[in-house]
């Protein structure tokens, strides 16, 4: 077997260390790993973010119902009013007791019935309703 020259002995050895050394970054196995957990994680907590989101919507309907209930009673003392006259959004407003129309976080109006009825949430969702007395 022929001798290597010295600059090339000493480069092949270089050049082994070199490749024993790790090189920085992660491995696809580390990167997978991580994505795994990640899915897991995100598959738990999605779910449970909806449905609080939705909880908190109803809880605001319901609050927003017995507020209009309140206001409307309230505005029937003021005026006078025996149980069963009609009252609209408008007197509410004109007699300075809301400021505006309010509505549903899901987006529907209110029905306020008359006096001594339940105001309704017209979007028809569960939970959507006030039940008993307020």
């Amino acid at each position: 077997m022929r001798e290597q020259p010295r600059y090339l002995s000493s480069f092949l050895r270089r050049s082994r260390a070199a490749a024993r050394r790790q090189r920085p970054g992660f491995s696809l196995m580390e990167i997978m790993v991580v994505i795994a957990i990640l899915s897991v994680i995100t598959s738990i907590g999605v779910p449970n973010f909806i449905k609080a989101r939705t909880s908190a919507r109803t809880r605001s309907c319901v609050r927003q119902i017995r507020t209009l209930i309140a206001v409307k009673e309230q505005y029937a003392l003021i005026k006078k009013l025996p149980q069963g006259s009609a009252v609209s959004m408008g007197n509410l407003i004109a007699a300075e007791l809301i400021l505006s129309t309010p509505t549903c976080p899901d987006g529907f109006p209110y029905s306020l019935g008359s006096i001594g009825d339940d105001v309704i949430c017209t979007s028809g969702l569960p939970g959507h309703k006030i039940d008993g007395p307020y």
